[in-house]
């Protein structure tokens, strides 16, 4: 998933639920959360993350999740609180870059190439 601008919680928790059923139906066990395009304060979603969206999300899945930073410096906050969180509960791993954050997902947890990846 790769977010651009500024985001909200409203925003995440929208994109987020609208992701839900996407994973529900396609069961991929990997995300790659893609923030290098994004900056903005989203910290109010973090407890309907924490409590909502991950654990459906595991549910139907989801296994492990490679996370790329904003370059944004309050936006990293956010989104090391956001790890702190996860990492309890699913394998996380944070990146500043998506090459790095690509070859982990190959390397540790068998991601498909990105080159020949598609949606339906």
């Amino acid at each position: 998933m790769q977010w651009f601008g500024n985001l909200t919680g409203r925003e995440i928790i929208r994109v987020a639920r609208d992701g839900l059923g996407l994973h529900a139906r396609l069961r991929y066990p990997l995300l790659l959360n893609d923030k290098s395009q994004a900056t903005g304060d989203w910290s109010e979603a973090m407890d309907w993350l924490e409590y909502e969206w991950l654990p459906q999300a595991m549910d139907t899945g989801l296994q492990a999740m490679a996370y790329v930073f904003a370059p944004e410096v309050h936006n990293q906050l956010v989104s090391l609180d956001f790890f702190e969180r996860v990492r309890q509960q699913l394998p996380i791993q944070l990146f500043h870059n998506l090459p790095a954050a690509w070859q982990w997902l190959a390397h540790e947890h068998h991601a498909p190439d990105p080159a020949v990846t598609s949606l339906p």
